[in-house]
């Protein structure tokens, strides 16, 4: 057996019977190298492999296969398409087109919560009312990898 497959084979005993902190480390950190060195090889391929669908395809065709033993590789061509420019002073793109500006431009507003909102409620006489506008979210902790 290689070395990845021991590796992956060590990672599904370790997730079926658990095992110590430092054990589930050090196969977590080993496995999450061959996957950035397999990423790092990937990386230019699928670059060469763009470029080659780009000149095999057909103009109205969004998607180009390759079928190989091993499996399918798919190089999908998203429909082009305009987006609203960040840099844009919108007051003055409304005044310049009137009333066009909505024929063309979909307006929507964002209500987010100010990051500090835990400690504005603590102080705040209002709390109650407030609370039935929010919700707590508990995200999920993250596990990073950093192969030496």
């Amino acid at each position: 057996m290689s070395h990845l497959q021991d590796l992956i084979f060590d990672a599904r005993d370790l997730a079926k019977r658990g095992g110590g902190s430092s054990d589930l480390a050090t196969t977590a950190v080993a496995l999450a190298r061959h996957i950035r060195d397999a990423q790092d090889a990937l990386d230019p391929l699928k670059s060469i492999l763009r470029d080659i669908a780009r000149s095999e395809r057909t103009e109205d065709q969004h998607h180009v296969g390759y079928e190989v033993p091993e499996g399918r590789v798919s190089v999908t061509f998203p429909q082009s398409r305009y987006q609203a420019r960040r840099d844009v002073n919108w007051d003055e793109a409304r005044t310049e087109l009137g009333k066009e500006f909505a024929t063309f431009f979909h307006e929507k507003v964002v209500v987010t919560s100010h990051r500090d909102i835990e400690t504005l409620l603590r102080d705040a006489e209002n709390a109650d009312r407030v609370l039935q506008f929010v919700q707590k979210d508990e995200p999920t902790p993250r596990v990073g990898f950093k192969p030496a």
